[in-house]
């Protein structure tokens, strides 16, 4: 992404993560996953524990969701 190619990681977490949300949002959960995941790897690279810890909530949002889509 441009964010990254400027060094601008931590934007490009944010970014993720809103991305995650919106899908998540929308039920679209395996890509929400997918870009939460990333998130999260993005911002555990960036030492950033502010949105570390508010994508691992969001991720476990995520995953409370699909235990109760799939019971």
């Amino acid at each position: 992404t441009i964010a990254t190619s400027i060094g601008a990681n931590v934007v490009a977490g944010q970014a993720q993560l809103e991305l995650g949300r919106l899908y998540a949002h929308t039920g679209e959960v395996g890509r929400a996953s997918d870009a939460l995941s990333e998130a999260r790897r993005i911002f555990e690279n960036s030492s950033s524990s502010r949105f570390l810890e508010t994508a691992d909530e969001e991720i476990a949002q995520l995953d409370d969701k699909k235990l109760v889509a799939s019971g």
